[in-house]
């Protein structure tokens, strides 16, 4: 159960700390040796479900399963990744009306 609100439980956004709260093991919510074979032939994968059920956690753990069995990660923030988009392509950038860039 997720608590609501700021500072009376666990936080009901972002990864989940399963040192501080109850979860599913991260690297039992797939199938990791399909994972595995997938990145071993560089091969994509796309990871998609629902709002809050573990999609940012698991992959957090399986960036460091990965770094612990000598692979390389790298990870970056949507937001720089954005960012860096309109730097290079903001001025001809069709975006939804209420869509602000800036924030």
């Amino acid at each position: 159960m997720r608590c609501v609100g700021r500072g009376i439980g666990p936080s009901d956004e972002g990864p989940v700390s399963c040192l501080k709260h109850y979860c599913l093991p991260p690297l039992e919510r797939f199938d990791l040796d399909e994972i595995l074979n997938l990145i071993a032939s560089e091969k994509y994968f796309l990871l998609h479900a629902p709002r809050q059920t573990g999609k940012t956690s698991s992959l957090l753990a399986l960036m460091a399963y990965l770094i612990l069995n000598t692979w390389v990660c790298l990870t970056t923030d949507d937001r720089q990744v954005f960012d860096a988009f309109l730097v290079k392509w903001g001025r001809s950038l069709y975006l939804p009306i209420g869509i602000n860039p800036g924030t």
